[in-house]
């Protein structure tokens, strides 16, 4: 769920660029993907190191899950990092080269970036919601990495095996039928000869 959270934010417009190109103003709007370096890659990460886990098991599991929560808590930390360039309203590097190829305007400005940005802005909510959710999904992954061991991988039961043990108790209580039936008639026959026994001697 968070990964599917993580790709749905990145995919709207985080950045909403105004440049000048050749006297006519321009607007540019980005998205996620296109203004955080890591937004995709840590998206792709995230489904990986899922199947990974689901696939995995024993120590191979534990291994992966410590590589999976060590490189997510890695990117985490740049995430952050580049929210902190929101919050001072800085250009994305991404969006600023993305100006400087499309209007052939490199850097000039006080920040660094290109002198054709007119004006530019970023929903600080959409970078915010996709720290929040990386930062979950870190605290996620460290969790599983310290619980993995204790997990026990229940085995299905056999179809075949339910069905086989089905049999040997039907033949179970055959043969308790059949004995039951023997007793019976041993203890019929044995009446029998006693009743003769006795009329003999009478």
């Amino acid at each position: 769920m968070l990964v599917g959270a993580q790709a749905i934010v990145a995919g709207l417009n985080w950045t909403w660029v105004m440049y000048d190109f050749a006297g006519q103003h321009k607007e540019l709007n980005v998205s996620g993907y296109n203004v955080w370096p890591l937004a995709s890659a840590q998206v792709l990460f995230g489904l990986a190191g899922f199947a990974v886990i689901a696939l995995t098991r024993g120590l191979a599991r534990r291994i992966m899950a410590f590589v999976i929560a060590t490189i997510s808590t890695a990117m985490t930390a740049f995430n952050i990092g580049d929210l902190t360039a929101v919050l001072a309203n800085h250009v994305p590097a991404k969006v600023n080269g993305m100006v400087e190829k499309a209007s052939g305007v490199s850097g000039g400005a006080a920040d660094g970036s290109s002198q054709a940005i007119l004006f530019h802005t970023t929903a600080f909510t959409l970078p915010l919601a996709f720290t929040l959710a990386a930062l979950l999904l870190a605290m996620l992954q460290l969790g599983v990495a310290y619980t993995v061991g204790r997990w026990t991988a229940t085995e299905k039961r056999d179809k075949y095996q339910r069905g086989a043990s089905k049999a040997s108790s039907l033949k179970t209580d055959a043969n308790k039928s059949q004995k039951s039936k023997s007793q019976a008639t041993d203890e019929g026959t044995q009446k029998g000869d006693n009743i003769a026994l006795w009329d003999s001697q009478r």
